[in-house]
């Protein structure tokens, strides 16, 4: 959800629904982005660091940091992106 489409809120949000596998290519923003593991496991790949989480875990990356995530495991990946911004800016970046 876009911030943006409520005039006071200073965050936006989405709920990520991944298969083991998937995942954005990699990508950065202008502005912090925190991730909260709900079920399912993920690794995210930061300035070419690799992070694996699971429920209950909370990932953040800074700004302007090249990352991507995958799904991982058996099961369904459902994990809260958080950005710090009303509206989402993402560049995707050529590997």
């Amino acid at each position: 959800m876009s911030g943006a489409a409520h005039r006071l809120a200073i965050v936006s949000f989405f709920l990520v629904d991944n298969q083991p596998g998937q995942g954005p290519d990699l990508h950065e923003y202008p502005y912090t982005e925190t991730w909260v593991v709900l079920d399912g496991e993920v690794t995210v790949t930061a300035d070419g660091v690799d992070h694996h989480a699971t429920v209950g875990d909370i990932l953040v990356v800074g700004p302007e940091t090249p990352h991507r995530f995958r799904a991982g495991g058996d099961g369904t990946l459902r994990m809260m992106c958080i950005h710090a911004t009303p509206r989402i800016l993402q560049e995707f970046i050529d590997a």
